[in-house]
């Protein structure tokens, strides 16, 4: 079963992203993260690893620092 979670995105970079949702979520998880179109490129989905689960700015509010998961062939 599928379970998605709209989230904001606030920080990207190289090594990874930070986004701003309404869930607290566990350290260390793999989450899948569909990134839509933009002036930036393609729509496109990767997965990124919980480095950090922290309150953000609102109440009810969490911000979770992320490093991309590099997959091995």
């Amino acid at each position: 079963e599928s379970r998605t979670r709209d989230a904001v995105l606030s920080d990207l970079s190289k090594g990874g992203l930070e986004l701003v949702t309404t869930r607290e979520y566990a350290r260390n998880l793999v989450l899948e993260v569909q990134m839509p179109a933009s002036a930036l490129g393609r729509a496109q989905t990767c997965e990124v690893r919980i480095l950090r689960s922290s309150g953000a700015e609102r109440a009810g509010q969490f911000a979770l620092g992320c490093a991309f998961v590099r997959r091995s062939n």
